[in-house]
């Protein structure tokens, strides 16, 4: 447990926080750059990676560019491909070869002039610029307004073509219905209409019914399988750290179980601080290699909040049945009891769900307010664990 404690502590204090100002990297003749607000505008000789609040490539790239964020602006050419992902995308300015992009708006302006093929998928597609390839866009709405050189494929809730748009290869677009297309855009025999077929109420009351009770007994003794590995592999790990440190996790119980509604409190800032440290590190050049770290740490964190959560719970309700000595085999045969339990709670919808959540984050929260407690008083010499019958 010394192990993962010092692993939390860690990730909560060299993960860095979220830069107001870019950082910019320059390695091998490619230019990185990441922060709240990150703006380009001197030329990249070789490739461009960029992440941020907001991302603005206002220097031309001579090979590939990658950028991502909330809004994404593209105002200088890129000599390659071109990846962009955000909420926002707007491209402005051609793109020597593919142009890949996703996110809510995608924007791709009159001035652009895509060397090679564009995909694009997002809630609103609109495409402006030419496109000197094939064209693979879906969305809720998906807008062509300009010279398409080879094939279209449209996956679209609302398709529609604008006074400049030409396709000169075939059309294929998925729709719920066929929609008129003017001949100026393409002839008719270059479009093929696939209609989108909606699942009749039989077929839906058979896919969300019908097939998983066919499965049922294969999928039960799976997951049952499952439950008994995870257990064994829980009991084991807790039968380890008695051994290892039975006055800490002794302490670390007496303290959970006394104020347990305040534990359950540490413990969802405390999830929502080590979950959240994975985007805050990805702003950031030096955070990103911390990323691993970032995981392992919420990984080990859950593991062993979860097994203190159940610990307590189960060691409560043992003694209202009888006094125990809190040997370490009595504590390691009312942990695997109430592990069991746990699992077998699972299968409880919704409530059995929200027990296990319960125990995982009044764990967590014991955990870190020893954590508080020991950063918060001066340090004293670590004494060797006492062995405790």
């Amino acid at each position: 447990m010394r192990i993962a404690i010092a692993a939390a502590a860690l990730g909560l204090l060299l993960t860095p926080t979220i830069v107001q100002s870019q950082e910019r990297l320059l390695l091998g003749g490619d230019t990185y750059a990441a922060g709240s607000s990150v703006t380009l505008s001197e030329p990249a000789g070789r490739d461009v990676a960029a992440s941020g609040g907001s991302v603005d490539l206002t220097g031309r790239t001579a090979g590939d560019a990658m950028v991502g964020g909330m809004d994404v602006n593209v105002e200088a050419p890129v000599g390659r491909d071109l990846y962009a992902a955000g909420f926002s995308v707007s491209v402005a300015q051609p793109v020597g070869e593919d142009l890949t992009a996703a996110g809510f708006n995608i924007r791709v302006r009159p001035e652009v002039v895509v060397g090679g093929n564009a995909r694009l998928l997002g809630g609103n597609v609109s495409v402006d610029g030419q496109v000197v390839g094939s064209l693979l866009a879906a969305g809720g709405t998906v807008t062509i307004g300009s010279v398409i050189g080879g094939d279209v494929r449209v996956s679209a809730g609302t398709l529609s073509f604008g006074p400049e748009a030409r396709i000169n290869g075939t059309l294929t677009y998925t729709a719920a219905k066929p929609i008129e297309i003017a001949p100026s855009v393409i002839p008719a025999d270059r479009v093929h209409f696939v209609k989108r077929e909606a699942s009749s109420p039989s077929e839906m009351v058979d896919n969300a019914i019908g097939k998983p009770l066919r499965g049922f007994w294969p999928s039960f003794l799976s997951i049952s399988f499952g439950f008994v590995v995870a257990v064994a592999f829980l009991t084991l790990l807790a039968a380890v750290l008695f051994a290892l440190m039975p006055v800490t996790v002794e302490g670390l119980r007496r303290e959970t179980e006394s104020a347990p509604f305040r534990a359950i409190g540490i413990g969802v800032l405390a999830l929502a601080t080590l979950v959240g440290l994975i985007p805050v590190s990805a702003m950031s050049i030096i955070g990103i290699p911390l990323i691993p770290v970032v995981i392992l740490t919420i990984v080990a964190a859950w593991i062993v909040g979860y097994l203190l959560g159940v610990y307590v719970l189960a060691w409560r309700i043992a003694q209202g049945f009888r006094e125990m000595t809190p040997t370490n085999g009595n504590r390691v045969v009312v942990v695997a009891l109430g592990l069991a339990a746990a699992a077998i709670l699972n299968f409880v919808p919704v409530l059995g769900w929200l027990f296990n959540l319960a125990l995982l984050l009044a764990g967590m929260g014991g955990i870190a307010a020893r954590i508080m407690a020991r950063l918060s008083r001066p340090a004293a010499p670590v004494a060797a664990e006492p062995a405790l019958v």
